[in-house]
């Protein structure tokens, strides 16, 4: 079904980016997660591929000032047009530095779509990482799609934990349970 959907959606003119977050790492009470950002990295290669198409201003204009803190969570991001003119990112202590993580990821999320709107596919959000969960609830679905951004995940139901629960119904989410399946398919 997810597949249908990113068929549909690029036959409707939107750019369509799939993730997967697979199991890596067993540990804490919820199980299995995966690395920390690798849903993201199929759209983050996607976003390397336009910059490298298109230059120093396509770079700036999607990975923004502080695209360089992304390097460590996908090297090929590194030898980007314009990227090595941008300041080396300053240490910070942990709290700040994750914040700065996610204002370089939020805007890096949401840049592609100002051009074209975006269908972002994830698959078995049972799985996702702290990290990646903390960006995708933020903004509120509904301030995704005003911003040209879907996100379409996946999850199986028998491993849905209360933050994923809660994620998946958040206000502006839609929550559908697909009959005589063991999972879910979220839209926000």
């Amino acid at each position: 079904l997810a597949m249908e959907a990113a068929t549909e959606a690029t036959r409707s003119g939107l750019a369509v980016v799939m993730g997967e977050c697979t199991p890596l790492e067993a540990g804490g009470s919820s199980g299995l997660h995966a690395a920390p950002l690798q849903a993201l990295r199929p759209l983050l290669l996607a976003v390397a591929d336009r910059c490298r198409e298109r230059g120093a201003q396509e770079t700036l204009r999607l990975l923004g000032p502080q695209g360089r803190v992304l390097v460590a969570y996908e090297p090929s991001l590194e030898k980007l047009p314009g990227l090595l003119e941008l300041p080396e990112p300053a240490p910070l202590p942990g709290p700040a530095a994750r914040a700065r993580l996610l204002s370089a990821l939020r805007h890096t999320l949401l840049a592609p779509a100002e051009a074209q709107p975006l269908l972002l596919v994830l698959d078995d959000l049972q799985w996702v990482d702290e990290l990646s969960l903390e960006l995708l609830r933020r903004p509120q679905p509904e301030d995704l799609a005003s911003r040209g951004l879907l996100l379409l995940g996946t999850y199986r139901l028998e491993e849905l934990d209360a933050t994923l629960r809660q994620f998946v119904r958040a206000p502006g989410a839609e929550d559908l349970v697909l009959a005589g399946t063991e999972g879910g398919l979220g839209l926000g």
